[in-house]
Formats: structure tokens, sequence, C-alpha cells
């Protein structure tokens, strides 16, 4: 298996984990909204959606959707157990799931980061995990193919796999040199 692999992922944690829903939420571009949910809701479980156009003349709206989108999220279902699963290639992400993490800590259960700098040899931006810092480290994971996920027990707490070396230096990384 390989991180293209990923629906197989959430397909075992829809057939496994007691009361899943999922809920999906993406920046991408009005121009790639059809393609996007077709290959969503073709290869993932269905569940809800919440799409929000990027505004590239400001930058700093696409945080702010993340972050007030998860809030609302969280809010509506306050006795929801929440899994957030995401890659280092967000920014907003990287930010947001922290935040998320620190402002609704009873409602996390885990959250999932696919390093992609790790398996994507294209991928040399690096990224910044310095939000993490204040993050309970057992709640967070960064992980480089899906098969790293397959056997925790997400519902019994454990969101890390001990197998996996985690690297997490609370600063920038990544990028051309792979700090």
């Amino acid at each position: 298996m390989n991180y293209e692999d990923t629906p197989q992922v959430f397909a075992h944690w829809n057939e496994t984990l007691p009361g899943v829903a999922f809920h999906y939420d993406t920046t991408t571009p009005l121009e790639l909204t059809r393609t996007y949910v077709e290959y969503l809701f073709s290869n993932y479980p269905v569940g809800s959606l919440e799409m929000r156009p990027i505004n590239l003349a400001e930058p700093s709206s696409v945080l702010d959707a993340r972050s007030q989108s998860l809030q609302r999220l969280f809010e509506s279902f306050p006795s929801r157990k929440f899994v957030l699963v995401g890659d280092t290639s967000s920014s907003t992400l990287l930010t947001a799931y922290p935040q998320i993490a620190q402002q609704f800590p009873q409602q996390l259960a885990c959250i999932f980061i696919r390093n992609t700098t790790a398996t994507d040899s294209d991928d040399k931006l690096p990224y910044d995990t310095s939000a993490f810092k204040n993050v309970n480290s057992s709640q967070y994971f960064f992980y480089t193919h899906p098969t790293d996920l397959l056997d925790l027990d997400i519902a019994g707490g454990q969101c890390v796999n001990q197998s996996i070396p985690q690297n997490v230096t609370f600063s920038e990384q990544g990028g051309p040199l792979r700090l």
C-alpha cells in the first residue's frame, strides 16, 4: 500500500470505528469543485462536505476559514470525538489543527499528518511544526504511508504508531535540504 491508498484506510475506519461519521473540509478552488467532489465520493466513505473557495488575494482568509469551520464543527457536535487528517503541504492545517486541539482537548481523538516531504520527491516546500509544541504528543502522529495508521486503536486512544520515528522539531522542517 502506498500513500495513494488512503481511501482504504478510510474504508477500514468506516468498518471498524463505532459510530464513525466523516466530514470533509477543503479549500479546493471553485474551478475544481466538480472534479474534487466526484473523486472524493467515489473513493472515500460518504460524509458531509464543506468547501470554501480560496481567495489568493487574502491568504489569511484561508487560515481563518479553516479555523472557523473546525470550530463550528466541534461546537455543533460537542459529544463527538474527532480524528483530523491532513498533510504537511497545507500550512493552514498545520496551524489550525493544533489550535483546535488546544481549544477542544476533550473532543480530539487524534491528528494524523502525512509527511509529504518523506514520500513525494517533488515536494521541496518546508513545513512548520511549531504550532504542535503545546499539543499532547500522544494525540498527533506524522505518518509516511497509510499502512502506518491501520493497526492503531483509535477508539482506545492510540494515535501514535511507535514503530515509526517522529521527527517533529517544532520549527520549520523539510524543504530542499530535508531538515
